[in-house]
């Protein structure tokens, strides 16, 4: 039957069985736009601003 898995006996007369299947290949993954990235770092950089984070915030003392 055509749209359909089926059970078969292993063709090398071991006495196992097997199934035929195919899956359908993944559809691709969106492709992020310009637009799209740069919305992100905006987004990035107000939240970075909103905490009062900033790099020297990040730096080790004594350094």
């Amino acid at each position: 039957m055509r749209d359909c898995w089926s059970i078969e006996p292993v063709p090398d007369g071991s006495g196992r069985w097997t199934y035929s299947y195919e899956f359908a290949p993944a559809p691709p993954a969106p492709l992020a736009t310009i637009a799209w990235r740069l919305a992100l770092l905006r987004d990035l950089n107000l939240r970075r601003d909103q905490l009062g984070s900033s790099a020297q915030d990040r730096v080790a003392p004594g350094r």
